[in-house]
């Protein structure tokens, strides 16, 4: 038997206990995920099977799949991606309540701002909600990510979707960006000094987008949410977009910053942190909302109105 693990391949029933109860404890979380999440309402048992059959079938044959995605579009994904596993999961629909927020907010001939976007699960769904008149822009600077990005863009024929291969930040030219961690690539941090990364243009979003109006944006860069945000400082002072939705986790820590010093930059900006429940189409707002959720959603004071009214339209 080897030492790196051979005794893996033993039935369950002849493992050891050490082995049985960390496997044991992982299937159980597995189906309790997939039973409780809201994506899979009604169709949990298909759900499941779903999902099993995936993760049987990925780790054999790992090849591609085609996803039917939000929005009637299609979704090419790979069995090394961790998005791929929350899509399958849950019904292409893993952020249930922010990508219900996507659905109910955005019209034909909005803009659409797509900070991280991977494969491009929220970038498809947008570019099926604003139609040929409307516009996604799409920022992917890591490698396979872009990649499998534009490939689903052309899969689905896409012309109104701008892919930016480069990373948001506060300050444009140049900047390292780990690679080789799935859905974790991500700006380098301080304490990155030591990890894999590559060399990638970087821009800010005040000059990229200024003068153009967006109705919605979604930022998810694991910790630099912030300077994302700085860079884009002007379009916030004029409520562009009205709201956004963010990834607010404490890898915000890795950048120098912590969950309420985001919560008190925008709010000193005019927009205020809450939560979006896509069943009720409400928002509601209060103290440390991300306590609940890694999502939060950020609004513009002086839209609340306007955007309460749209997303009950």
């Amino acid at each position: 038997m080897k030492a790196d693990g051979g005794d893996r391949r033993l039935p369950l029933a002849k493992r050891p206990p050490s082995l049985k109860v960390p496997l044991m404890f992982g299937i159980v979380h597995f189906i309790r995920r997939i039973w409780r999440h809201p994506s899979n309402r009604g169709r949990r048992l298909r759900a499941l099977a779903c999902a099993t059959a995936w993760r049987m079938t990925s780790a054999v044959m790992g090849t591609p799949t085609e996803l039917k995605a939000m929005g009637g579009l299609r979704l090419k994904v790979y069995p090394d991606s961790g998005v791929a596993k929350g899509l399958v999961c849950y019904s292409a629909r893993p952020e249930y309540h922010e990508m219900g927020l996507v659905q109910h907010l955005l019209r034909p001939g909005d803009r659409f701002v797509d900070v991280g976007a991977n494969i491009g699960y929220y970038t498809l769904l947008a570019a099926a909600l604003v139609g040929p008149s409307g516009a996604v822009e799409a920022f992917e600077p890591g490698q396979p990510a872009l990649d499998r990005l534009r490939e689903n863009i052309a899969l689905n024929r896409l012309f109104n979707v701008r892919v930016h291969a480069l990373a948001l930040s506060d300050t444009p030219g140049s900047a390292r960006f780990l690679t080789g961690r799935d859905t974790t690539n991500r700006l380098a941090a301080s304490a990155d000094a030591a990890s894999p990364s590559s060399s990638v243009p970087a821009a800010r979003l005040d000059d990229l987008l200024s003068g153009q109006p967006c109705a919605l944006g979604k930022i998810d860069v694991e910790g630099a949410e912030l300077r994302v945000l700085q860079g884009a400082e002007g379009m916030l002072s004029r409520a562009n977009p009205p709201v956004w939705i963010l990834e607010v986790t404490h890898r915000l820590r890795d950048f120098g910053a912590s969950e309420p010093q985001l919560a008190s930059w925008l709010a000193a900006r005019g927009y205020d942190l809450g939560s979006y429940d896509a069943d009720a189409r409400t928002f509601s707002f209060g103290p440390e909302p991300w306590s609940g959720r890694t999502n939060v959603v950020a609004v513009a004071r002086s839209a609340k109105a306007d955007v309460a009214r749209r997303v009950r339209e």
